[in-house]
């Protein structure tokens, strides 16, 4: 830009003499735009690199041509939350352009968190442990106590209740044995006997197997939330039945014959 002599010469005719005057010719900038980015990006992820992009320029001219470059900013960070974010440029200089910037937005999309409940095996009649949910996906430093509404896990699965359980045993004449009775030798003896004992047993029903543990409720704006199943295994409990001993004399009646269940 700027002003620039304008001469003429060479005007030739019989009846004129010619006098030249100069004149200037003004070269003013061009009008160059520098627009920013608009990149996308996950919550978590660095920031891209952004790199301004120019309209306007004459000729062969580029952004090697300006005496200094433009830069751009913004002020989302990787721990930003989702959400639009402004990002501006700045800084660009040339004479022969007249500069102008256009604004642009980052926007940081939701990171990808994933909830699976935990894995079980416990025992026929036991206590139903406790579902933690387990996370995977967490960006920097958040953790369950980050999210808005943090996840539970429930199952199907029937856990133990309390319950009182009767046995009793009969003998019968003579000299005879079952699984559950001895009968020491006598003469016509018939015993019967009872016992009361309190036990802690799971529902009624067929309960050992594998049940569907399930994890849902989890929110928060910066995390898309997906579930994985999970499965809760119960197994056979242990229990041990021991047969009475008893000292008897000779000839006497046969006392009850009760048998004594731990494990239950």
């Amino acid at each position: 830009p700027g002003t620039y002599p304008v001469t003429c010469a060479g005007g030739r005719a019989p009846n004129y003499i010619f006098a030249y005057v100069g004149g200037a010719l003004t070269v003013t900038p061009a009008s160059l735009k520098v627009v920013a980015p608009s990149p996308t990006m996950v919550y978590g992820a660095a920031v891209p690199h952004l790199v301004p992009t120019y309209q306007g320029f004459a000729g062969n001219d580029s952004a090697a041509s300006l005496t200094t470059g433009a830069s751009c900013t913004t002020t989302a960070t990787a721990t930003t939350g989702v959400g639009t974010y402004p990002v501006t440029c700045s800084g660009a200089s040339a004479s022969n352009y007249t500069i102008g910037y256009a604004a642009g937005t980052v926007t940081i999309s939701p990171a990808q968190l994933t909830v699976s409940p935990p894995g079980y095996t416990v025992a026929y009649g036991s206590a139903p442990p406790t579902l933690a949910p387990v996370y995977s996906g967490f960006v920097g430093t958040d953790s369950p106590s980050s999210l808005s509404s943090p996840a539970t896990c429930t199952t199907t699965a029937p856990m133990a209740g309390s319950t009182t359980t009767t046995s009793s045993v009969t003998t019968t004449s003579g000299a005879t044995a079952t699984t559950s009775t001895a009968v020491a030798p006598s003469t016509g003896t018939t015993a019967t006997g009872s016992s009361t004992t309190s036990t802690t047993t799971a529902p009624s029903g067929t309960v050992v197997g594998s049940y569907p543990v399930t994890c849902s409720g989890a929110v928060d704006n910066d995390y898309t939330i997906t579930y994985v199943a999970g499965a809760l295994k119960i197994g056979p409990a242990g229990a041990t039945v021991s047969a009475p001993s008893f000292a008897v004399m000779y000839g006497s009646p046969l006392p009850p014959l009760v048998p004594v269940y731990s494990g239950f």
